[in-house]
């Protein structure tokens, strides 16, 4: 699992695949790691969501995304 701070690109990239915590914030940081260690449930989210996100980044699915954007461009014209 991941703990990060809502900065930058890293709401998007990680999105609800991450435990959060505020930026600057020792305590917070603290919090969300703690919930990491004493929740289960929460881990095991996090890891399926994080593989459902890796697997929809991947090169092929990126690939096919810019390959249907581009024929959407040409359609268009």
């Amino acid at each position: 699992p991941v703990v990060a701070t809502r900065v930058g690109a890293l709401p998007e990239v990680l999105g609800d695949a991450a435990a959060w915590a505020e930026p600057s914030d020792p305590d917070s940081l603290a919090a969300a790691i703690t919930s990491l260690l004493d929740d289960p449930t929460l881990v095991a989210s996090l890891l399926t969501e994080g593989r459902r996100r890796v697997e929809s980044h991947d090169w092929s699915a990126s690939a096919d995304a810019m390959a249907s954007l581009y024929s959407a461009v040409v359609d268009a014209r």
